[in-house]
């Protein structure tokens, strides 16, 4: 016979059951991970990326990229567009306009772009934000495709402590 059910009123016994489901739970969900990393290819833009959560692909609204790859985790939302251009001029044109859609706003980060991007104006990592919402990029362009990786978030979230690095750390030109 088991003592503790015989001794303890039902009520200690049933808050004791509790407590331990309860410490039970807390103990799991630490162990999981806090993202569902993924990896994706899409050969029609050459790239390979990681998402840390499953993203959905799109054609994006008239007037933005071509292509479009989002998901959402934990209140930020992770993104991959990009466009191909008819020409060298106009990939280059596209590239340096992305910083300059923050009106000036856009911050520099340290962080390197992709592997075997072009370095033309308008490559490399940025931030930005509107009081609202912070938002982190990178833009690059191999051949004529311009990229661009975004991650967004409310201003009110914690810093994304390397989230975004992480993200852009992923991506790749497909072999």
């Amino acid at each position: 016979m088991n003592r503790l059910s015989m001794s303890a009123p039902p009520s200690l016994f049933r808050l004791l059951t509790i407590g331990l489901a309860g410490f039970g739970v807390v103990i799991l969900s630490a162990c999981r991970p806090p993202d569902d990393w993924r990896e994706l290819r899409w050969p029609e833009a050459n790239v390979l990326a990681r998402f840390p959560c499953k993203p959905e692909q799109q054609r994006a609204p008239p007037g933005r990229a071509g292509l479009l790859a989002q998901c959402e985790s934990e209140g930020r939302l992770y993104a991959l567009a990009w466009q191909v251009f008819d020409t060298p001029e106009a990939a280059r044109d596209g590239l340096a306009a992305i910083p300059q859609r923050w009106s000036g706003q856009a911050k520099s980060l340290p962080g390197a772009v992709p592997a075997a991007a072009l370095a033309w104006p308008g490559s490399g990592r940025w931030s930005g934000g509107d009081g609202q919402r912070r938002v982190q990029l990178m833009a690059w362009a191999w051949g004529l495709t311009v990229y661009q990786a975004t991650v967004v978030e409310g201003a009110a979230l914690p810093e994304p402590q390397g989230r975004a690095a992480a993200f852009f750390d992923q991506v790749q030109r497909l072999p």
